[in-house]
């Protein structure tokens, strides 16, 4: 009788970009080819480079677990990129945590563990920051939008159509400060021929008519039609204790609160 293979589990980690092995950058890119059309490895790696933070979601066999202080030890199933930078919004400067690429293998997408670890790292900086701290990231699929209301009371755009001045208008300008003309104020988007951007391989994130019976989905879609395409729909959200959701203490952890 052949021997069964050895149970994978996941462990999350947090580590500069510096600090990430050669294999680490290439599984990566391997992770973003299989999802994602049209991935440029230069391109990508200048963006990877460029970030502050990478949180990483590292497989693990259940008789050599890899310690979570470790970032070069297990192959990286998953992956978001973080920057942190200081903005000038109407004379007020507000620290910005800006979310680049994110991809989890699709067997673990299930899995709450980069969530978990991205929400901790936010707690770490809420501690750290004297100025109010905001979470800016670019949808160009429904799932990354789903994440809002589950995480957050108050977040643009809405998933129930309500209009919040105060934070369009932080939107507005910090993605017009990142992208330029690619940037359209009417939409709150980012054009994906404008940036040559990947987009969502056919069967990863589709929105058939079983997605649309979710209001959230179909709130995305009508925010961004284009998404199949590149676009990006450019969300933000204070990062504030009393912004999190009950679910988001659950999967960060009560402890942190």
């Amino acid at each position: 009788m052949s021997k069964s293979p050895p149970n994978r589990s996941l462990v999350p980690t947090v580590c500069s970009p510096q600090a990430l092995s050669e294999a680490d950058r290439e599984n990566m890119l391997s992770l973003m080819n299989l999802y994602y059309h049209n991935v440029k490895p230069a391109k990508f790696l200048q963006d990877l480079m460029d970030k502050d933070f990478v949180i990483c979601l590292r497989a693990t066999l259940e008789d050599h677990p890899v310690e979570r202080h470790n970032a070069q030890l297990g192959t990286v199933l998953g992956f978001s990129t973080q920057k942190v930078f200081v903005h000038d919004f109407n004379g007020n400067p507000c620290r910005i945590l800006f979310s680049g690429d994110t991809i989890v293998s699709r067997e673990h997408w299930n899995s709450p563990l980069l969530a978990r670890a991205w929400g901790r790292l936010v707690m770490r900086l809420i501690g750290e920051s004297p100025m109010p701290l905001y979470w800016l990231l670019l949808s160009k699929g429904y799932r990354t939008y789903r994440f809002l209301p589950l995480f957050f009371h108050n977040y643009a755009p809405s998933s129930q159509g309500l209009d919040n001045v105060e934070l369009d208008g932080m939107r507005h300008a910090l993605t017009r400060h990142l992208f330029g003309l690619a940037y359209n104020p009417e939409t709150f988007t980012v054009s994906g021929r404008a940036i040559d951007n990947y987009f969502l391989r056919t069967g990863v994130a589709d929105i058939d008519q079983a997605r649309l019976c979710d209001r959230n989905v179909r709130r995305f879609l009508h925010l961004n039609p284009s998404y199949n395409e590149g676009d990006e729909l450019s969300c933000i959200a204070p990062l504030t204790v009393d912004n999190f959701t009950g679910a988001a203490r659950r999967v960060i952890g009560a402890s942190y609160f």
